[in-house]
């Protein structure tokens, strides 16, 4: 899991990093060169972590039952509660990220994909162990 040195960096320092950060990312103008970015920058494990995080808050907003959220992703539900609050109280760029992500076309189709994965494997429980388990 990824950690934080115990020896913060003085203030001014890290508003420097975190806007140089900031402006980085605002920069990369095409799909391409943000994926090539992010694959370098984050381990394999902070990248599925993110979106996980990612997919919480989206399956949150669109209503999703936390049981259904926990089966789908393998996430605990504390984390998923913990989203919904973050959500709830507050994430307010959070919820404009996530806004401009739902009226994606992509985003819609992939949607519609797992309502449809959700419907045959979830609503019908004796398929759902057909699904292979990640090990």
């Amino acid at each position: 899991m990824p950690h934080v040195s115990r020896r913060p960096v003085e203030k001014d320092v890290y508003f420097q990093i975190v806007d140089g950060f900031y402006w980085l990312l605002t920069d990369l103008k095409s799909e391409p060169e943000m994926k090539v970015f992010l694959n370098d920058f984050f381990t394999k494990t902070e990248r599925i972590m993110l979106a996980k995080r990612l997919a919480i808050a989206l399956m949150v907003m669109k209503g999703y039952e936390t049981k259904i959220i926990v089966e789908v992703l393998r996430v605990s539900s504390a984390t998923v509660y913990h989203t919904q609050e973050w959500l709830n109280h507050g994430g307010s760029g959070l919820k404009m990220g996530l806004n401009k992500l739902m009226r994606q076309e992509k985003l819609q189709k992939f949607w519609t994909k797992v309502d449809r994965f959700l419907e045959e494997f979830v609503f019908k429980p004796s398929l759902l162990s057909r699904i292979p388990k990640n090990t």
